[in-house]
């Protein structure tokens, strides 16, 4: 795919076409992490992980984009990836923000990368690295477009029903609320996904349509 067809509006429009593809399954895995949540530790993030191989390696399935003979037990490398990606661009954020932001939008490809191509941990994050080079602000763009929404919504929320209950600390939010919450955060979190999946098989198969994936 070439630049002038790489944008922002190009990587939504793909996003959302997989994600209306996809979404008994995007359903199913929100309502499931949801519940997960609430049960913390590993089981939470062994559940997160799970669902994270599930969604994107079932689009790149039918995007026609999975290698042949391919391992499925790669759960030890995506949490491996995930760990260092996560821990990279919280600490650029914690210190000086831009690095962060950074990392984020260059490193959003390592686990398409990482399922779709059978590359190491430390290779997805090269790779990705390097096929976002040079697209930073369409990346960078539609990835604000969906996040911020979902940070404003959360804020929003969280400040009025402590405000209106009193609470000094989320913990102590309503039992109702922290379950919506918590849905509104997982459903992001899997349209993220869709996001990371869509440049990649953008990047994969050029002008190929959506309708093809699925087709």
């Amino acid at each position: 795919m070439t630049d002038a067809t790489f944008t922002s509006r190009a990587i939504l429009a793909r996003t959302f076409e997989l994600l209306r593809g996809n979404m008994k399954m995007a359903a199913i895995v929100t309502v499931a992490l949801t519940a997960a949540s609430f049960l913390g530790g590993a089981v939470g993030i062994g559940a997160m992980i799970f669902a994270q191989y599930t969604i994107i390696s079932g689009i790149l399935s039918q995007a026609d984009l999975m290698p042949d003979g391919y391992r499925i037990r790669r759960f030890w490398a995506i949490l491996g990836v995930c760990v260092l990606s996560y821990l990279g661009m919280t600490l650029g954020l914690l210190f000086l923000i831009v690095p962060g932001i950074l990392l984020a939008v260059r490193w959003v490809l390592c686990v398409p990368v990482l399922i779709g191509e059978e590359t190491g941990v430390f290779e997805a994050l090269q790779r990705s690295w390097q096929e976002t080079s040079g697209r930073f602000w369409p990346i960078f763009v539609a990835l604000l477009a969906i996040y911020l929404p979902v940070f404003v919504v959360l804020s929003i929320g969280v400040g009025a029903t402590m405000a209106a209950g009193g609470a000094v600390d989320a913990k102590n939010l309503p039992l109702a609320v922290l379950v919506v919450l918590n849905a509104i955060s997982t459903a992001f979190s899997v349209l993220g996904w869709h996001a990371a999946a869509a440049i990649y098989t953008m990047l994969r198969s050029g002008t190929r349509g959506v309708e093809e994936v699925f087709a």
